[in-house]
């Protein structure tokens, strides 16, 4: 059935086409012809769709006078009492319509079309149609702005499910360019979105220039979260000098929204004297507010702060039970903290065997995790030993960028005398913790060289990477350079330099007992001490204690000695 039947003159089809969209937007259907109507095919149809209408709307104007096609409608339409007449100008309606039906004046456009549809029984639908309303501009740039804002919306969530689920790297950059879109619209939800990806390298070459230049456009649109993100890369010096002060200043203000992670990280900052001034009771009551909501990088601090005993009473209970929290909340970093506080703090078969169980769960995830347990299953604690476990598991740490398993996979080798088989040369091994200057596998590497364990001796190779660690400030490379230059291994011969290098070491490595014994030094003393002996005493002519008064205390003695040379020397 046909809801409006509309008759008018076809020199009026601009202001029936209007019509037309107004009513089919609520909804109605319409009967109505746009075409050079032909006799024919309109008398053999035109009573059948008039009667089938539950309305018939006419266009009355002084072409619709001149229309037998319309006034024949009109006629049709007031027999069946379906008639609803619209004037477009002043011409005068039939005085047998006018006289007893309301005109209705599409010259007032919008009064005219809400009467219309309320006799119709039909709702307007909102917002339809602006085209029909007189705008000013600021109108126009608000709703513009909200079709805009409506429209980044729609990205970011489309962007956000996609990511959730996208399996290959095509999908991943298909969500990442329609998030980029809606950034690219100003839309701040996405700009922080795409800030933190960047940030994070999250299915994106990270890029903290990029990032930076991202939370701070959202920031500048009030986002908090943008805010706490920015204050990151101001207290880290990322794309940006440091600056604690404007961190400090951005996280106060987050914090002040109650955002957790500016809580949490303007904690932390009041922890240490980042913040201007360390204050450890406003630094707990901001991780403890940031972990009621839910915060797991607060958890893991309070965790801390019990377990150190940092501005509270230690507490391993308490430390252990935040931790727990981190890692039920979903940060695995709880998992390992837990085991590692076990291992050092609480001590003994059990906590270990249970900080192996923690390690496990993360090992995946947490490189340090995997080193561990390398750690464990090397020294037999919290379970059976293992050296080929070990051996694989520092590997693996080694692989995954861990600077310590190198060192200990080396040390293992070389102390075991385990087969390198696949592993490589203890070079090849070890070279990812040098070249990231690790000074103790520097250490390592010169030791190796200059022993010809596992790899070709070369003198001049040892005194390349003890020079390394020398100027690191290591003191044990210090002495070890020293008798290098002093036999002319390698290649140089420096015996002025071997002499300053041991003064430099026993200096400031051997001042006193505490330091010595502090520090391990006493097995390599005994050589470095008659070193000295062997040089400074030839070339200043000082006496030296007795190998008796060496033996009985040789760190006093050799404070002694120092303290007699610096005395001849000035």
């Amino acid at each position: 059935m046909t809801d409006v039947f509309i008759s008018y003159a076809h020199a009026d089809s601009a202001i029936a086409e209007k019509l037309v969209k107004v009513l089919e937007s609520c909804g109605l259907k319409l009967w109505w012809d746009q075409d050079l109507r032909s006799g024919d095919r309109f008398h053999d149809c035109i009573e059948e769709e008039i009667a089938r209408a539950r309305f018939v709307i006419v266009l009355w104007s002084k072409q619709a006078l001149g229309s037998d096609y319309v006034r024949s409608e009109m006629e049709e339409a007031h027999k069946h009492k379906k008639l609803i007449p619209l004037l477009l100008d002043d011409t005068p309606a039939p005085m047998s319509i006018a006289n007893i039906l309301h005109l209705g004046d599409l010259r007032n456009w919008k009064p005219c079309i809400d009467d219309l549809i309320a006799r119709l029984g039909v709702e307007r639908p909102t917002n339809s149609h602006p085209s029909f309303r007189c705008l000013d501009r600021d109108t126009i740039d608000a709703e513009l702005n909200d079709a805009i804002n409506q429209l980044a919306e729609a990205q970011t969530k489309l962007a956000e499910q996609l990511m959730s689920r996208a399996a290959t790297p095509d999908q991943k950059n298909d969500a990442l360019a329609i998030l980029q879109n809606a950034a690219f619209l100003g839309y701040a939800p996405a700009l922080f979105r795409l800030s933190e990806a960047y940030f994070l390298g999250n299915d994106i070459e990270k890029d903290h220039r990029k990032s930076f230049a991202l939370a701070e456009a959202a920031h500048a649109q009030n986002l908090i979260a943008a805010t706490t993100l920015l204050g990151f890369h101001y207290e880290n010096g990322l794309a940006v000098e440091p600056n604690f002060i404007i961190a400090h200043k951005l996280y106060s203000q987050a914090a002040q929204e109650n955002e957790r992670s500016a809580m949490w990280r303007l904690g932390e900052m009041m922890l240490t004297t980042a913040s201007g001034q360390r204050d450890t009771g406003t630094a707990l009551k901001l991780l403890k507010q940031s972990a009621l909501l839910g915060h797991a990088g607060a958890m893991c601090s309070l965790g801390k702060i019990y377990e150190e005993g940092i501005g509270v009473e230690s507490d391993l209970e308490v430390a252990k039970s935040f931790y727990e929290d981190a890692w039920t909340a979903g940060e695995l970093w709880g998992a390992f903290f837990l085991g590692r506080m076990l291992l050092n703090k609480v001590c003994g078969r059990s906590a270990e065997k249970e900080a192996r169980t923690w390690f496990n769960q993360i090992t995946h995830e947490i490189h340090w995790a995997t080193y561990y347990l390398g750690q464990l299953h090397e020294q037999g604690r919290g379970g059976d030993e293992n050296l080929i476990a070990a051996v694989n598991y520092y590997r693996d740490a080694s692989d995954r960028g861990n600077l310590y398993a190198p060192l200990a996979l080396v040390q293992l080798i070389r102390r075991e005398r385990l087969s390198l088989n696949d592993l490589g040369t203890v070079y090849d091994i070890i070279f990812p913790a040098v070249a990231a200057g690790h000074q103790e596998a520097i250490l390592e590497l010169a030791d190796a060289y200059q022993a010809g364990d596992l790899i070709e001796q070369s003198a001049s190779n040892a005194r390349k990477w003890f020079e390394k660690a020398s100027q690191q400030g290591s003191l044990i490379a210090k002495w070890r350079l020293a008798i290098l230059y002093d036999e002319e291994r390698g290649g140089v011969h420096r015996p002025g330099d071997a002499a300053r290098l041991l003064l430099e070491a026993g200096a400031k490595g051997l001042e006193s007992a505490e330091k010595a014994s502090s520090e391990g030094f006493p097995d390599w003393s005994t050589a470095l001490r008659v070193e000295i002996q062997k040089h400074l005493n030839k070339e200043l002519g000082l006496t030296s204690p007795t190998d008796g008064e060496w033996n009985s205390d040789w760190s006093k003695c050799l404070k002694l000695y120092f303290e007699n040379f610096r005395t001849v020397r000035n």
